[in-house]
């Protein structure tokens, strides 16, 4: 009796450990990949183990059947662990998505722009190839520096219309205050009226976050004119330029708080610079302008900035004078430059700190979807530990 019972105990013994060991692997892939690969030693213990010959005869033909379908079991688990990254993927794709709508962010193009400031004058007519006599030549004209008001303003359509949002009206504007002129062969004071207005449409052309090339097409009138006591006797005309212009300009953001303006424009002139210089001086002239410009502004706030600028200005002339002309002058050269400083009020598009920040959305969303697929992770570990640790003590039940 004693014989028959230690066979019978040591063949339902093995039988029951390797139940055990079966129902552990089933649960172990659920965890690292590391666990798997410790898995597989076990595998082949467990075939020693029933391959042994024992005297029990129904527990030695179970053995077999319960650990043939462990491969299967070991590798449903694997299947699921390639599957698991398939969310973080898509995570991934979420994180791209939201970093290429970060050029959607207010380009930092205002609608609405208006400067007002002061500036230094400098003026210069001279005339060349003079073939008169010296007590009939024309008086040339200098006027070094003079302080003037400038302004100007430039409005789009962008809050009221998509597709006309870059067609927009600009005016420009500078006028002079008690100029005072002299002459080097005179002792009279002449006092003269100084402005140059000007206004039209322009069409904008974004590119980038806060750059732009523009066209603009203008109407206006640039004048300086000479009032006073001796006025008849003094041989400088008066030139009053009304004209259409067309021009072109560039807006470069070197950074979001710092920009560089360029522009340049062709003045074509409608009345042959006035009544006086075409009637009374030179009744056959032709003449026609150009004017550039460069400014750099530093936006020190959401909607101020500084602006410092120079502006030329030039006009030449071609008299076509005769023999019998009063004048016998070839041409003249007018030209002027503006040194300026304004205060600008902006409206619109994007400050510099809001650019800076434009991405900031994109990395919360990484950020977070990093935070969800670690959350994930550590859950579905609980997750599955939990699991494993339950079942593991179902076995130990048995």
């Amino acid at each position: 009796m004693a014989v028959v019972f230690s066979i019978s105990f040591g063949a339902g013994h093995p039988a029951q450990a390797a139940k055990k060991k079966h129902h552990h692997r089933k649960h172990a892939p659920s965890s690292a990949g590391k666990h798997s690969k410790a898995a597989a030693p076990d595998t082949g213990e467990e075939t020693e183990e029933s391959s042994e010959p024992s005297g029990g005869g129904a527990g030695e033909a179970a053995e077999p059947s319960e650990s043939k379908p462990a491969p299967e079991a070991e590798s449903a688990p694997s299947g699921g662990e390639e599957a698991a990254p398939a969310p973080k993927r898509t995570r991934v794709k979420v994180e791209g998505t939201a970093a290429g709508e970060e050029p959607s962010a207010p380009s930092g193009l205002p609608w609405l722009e208006i400067s007002i400031g002061v500036a230094g004058m400098n003026r210069n007519l001279s005339f060349h190839q003079d073939a008169d006599p010296a007590g009939n030549r024309l008086n040339p004209y200098s006027l070094p520096f003079w302080p003037v008001g400038v302004a100007s303003a430039v409005f789009y359509l962008q809050p009221f219309s998509d597709a006309l949002g870059n067609l927009g009206a600009e005016f420009q504007g500078m006028q002079g205050f008690g100029v005072s002129s002299k002459f080097s062969n005179s002792s009279s004071s002449y006092t003269s009226t100084v402005h140059d207005y000007s206004g039209g449409i322009r069409y904008r052309f974004p590119f980038g976050d806060a750059n732009a090339i523009h066209i603009s097409a203008r109407y206006g009138e640039d004048a300086f004119t000479f009032t006073g006591a001796m006025r008849s006797a003094l041989r400088t005309p008066d030139t009053i330029y009304r004209y259409a212009r067309g021009g072109l300009g560039l807006r470069w953001a070197i950074d979001p708080s710092l920009s560089l303006d360029l522009g340049a424009g062709y003045r074509y002139i409608t009345n042959k610079a006035g009544p006086q210089i075409s009637g009374a001086f030179f009744p056959r002239l032709t003449v026609a302008g150009a004017d550039a410009n460069v400014a750099l502004t530093y936006a020190f706030s959401d909607i101020y900035a500084l602006r410092a600028g120079i502006d030329w200005r030039r006009y030449w002339y071609d008299f076509h004078v005769r023999a019998n002309d009063t004048f016998l002058v070839g041409g003249a050269v007018d030209q002027s430059f503006l040194f300026s400083a304004s205060l600008v009020l902006t409206l619109g598009g994007s400050s510099h700190a809001e650019a800076e920040a434009a991405p900031a959305p994109a990395n919360s969303k990484a950020d977070k979807s990093k935070t969800d697929d670690s959350g994930n992770d550590s859950s579905s570990g609980s997750d599955d530990g939990d699991s494993g640790g339950k079942k593991s003590g179902g076995g130990d039940e048995l």
